[in-house]
Order: structure tokens, then C-alpha cells, then sequence
């Protein structure tokens, strides 16, 4: 009895064993486009393969036909990837050549950047109306600047030590503030960001 049971379990491995490695050999043979469909018949994803790694333009559907989720992939690593809804955009990240995030955008809501490591590094937040917060952080978590826009014009600019201490506070009022001089500095960072982007866009291979 004992020795059938065992002769179960050996074959129940082996026949496991043998499973994988025909699913390894499917996958590692993977290339050119890949797609599947809903029993509807509507496409539910197209993936690029090379080499039986991901490699180029993937994207996911639903059972509409409508476009849910598009990434870009280099040998395998993710580089971009964006959400839609409707058909239209929703949000967009950008990774490292590592895999790690560096940029997240939501759109019409704000955005994160990220340091190399993986810490959050900056983040934009849209509220209501005009409003909006903007905070830097140290690697180490702590947050290291923040400055608040609100709907009637005004800034609140706060910035903060390492151990968290409140080390300046202003509060400027659209009399105290020259705000056009404040949005071209604005406007200035955020061209300086989609420069950024746009480089390791092309640094990637990446087509928009």
C-alpha cells in the first residue's frame, strides 16, 4: 500500500515536471505578436514578443473592445505603461531601466516622481477649483517642502528639516506675491519635468 502511494506521488511530480517544461518551452519560443480573444470574439490583449521575452507595444482590452491598458516593454522590463477608461487616458507611469517607477501621472489629478531606490521623491496634487499642493521629501521619507496654492490666491510655502521641524512658513497673499512671476517659475519646472520625460522617452525607444 505504502509503495503505491509512493508511486502516486513520483508520478504526480513528474507529470508536473513535465508540464513546466513544456510551458517553458511555449513561452521561451514565444515571438512576434501574441493575441487572445473574449468568447464574444472581441481582442482581449495583443502582446509583441522577442526572443519569448515581452518586446514592444502590449495593450489589454474589455469585453467592449475598448482599450484598458497599454505598456512598452524593452527584453521583458516594463518601461511605460498607461490606464484608460472610455478609451481615454487616465493614467500614465514611467520606470527606470531597472523596473522601478519614476514617474506617475494621474490625469486632472496630480503626479509623483520617485528617486532611483524606489522613495518618493516629489508630488502635485489638484484640488478644487485652483487649488493645489505641491511637496518635495527627503530620500528618507520626510517631507522637505511644501507649498500651497489656494483658489484665492494664496501661497502657503512651508519647508521642513530632516528630523521634521518646521524651519519656514510664509504666507503670501496675491498683493504680497507677484503671481505672474510665480507661474512663470511654475510653468518653467514643469517644461524642465516633460523635458525629462521626453528624453527618457527617447532614450527608450518609446513612441507616444
Amino acid at each position: 500500500m505504502k509503495k503505491k502511494s509512493k508511486l502516486i506521488v513520483v508520478s504526480i511530480i513528474l507529470n508536473l515536471f513535465l508540464l513546466f517544461s513544456f510551458w517553458y518551452f511555449v513561452q521561451s519560443k514565444k515571438d512576434g505578436m501574441i493575441t487572445g480573444n473574449y468568447f464574444n470574439g472581441n481582442l482581449k490583449f495583443r502582446h509583441s514578443y522577442k526572443d519569448g521575452k515581452k518586446h514592444g507595444i502590449c495593450e489589454k482590452y474589455d469585453k467592449n473592445g475598448s482599450l484598458i491598458w497599454k505598456g512598452h516593454y524593452e527584453d521583458g522590463i516594463l518601461l511605460t505603461e498607461e490606464f484608460f477608461k472610455g478609451n481615454l487616458p487616465e493614467r500614465k507611469k514611467l520606470y527606470g531601466e531597472e523596473g522601478n517607477l519614476e514617474i506617475d501621472v494621474s490625469y486632472g489629478k496630480g503626479a509623483k516622481t520617485y528617486y532611483g531606490s524606489g522613495e518618493l521623491s516629489s508630488e502635485a496634487m489638484h484640488g478644487d477649483g485652483a487649488s493645489s499642493v505641491m511637496k518635495t521629501y527627503y530620500k528618507d521619507g520626510g517631507l522637505q517642502s511644501e507649498i500651497e496654492v489656494l483658489g484665492e490666491g494664496i501661497q502657503n510655502i512651508r519647508q521642513y528639516d530632516r528630523g521634521g521641524d518646521l524651519i519656514s512658513d510664509n504666507q503670501l497673499s496675491l498683493e504680497e506675491y507677484n503671481l505672474e512671476e510665480f507661474n512663470v517659475e511654475m510653468q518653467q519646472a514643469f517644461e524642465q519635468m516633460e523635458q525629462i520625460r521626453q528624453q527618457k522617452l527617447k532614450q527608450y525607444g518609446v513612441e507616444e
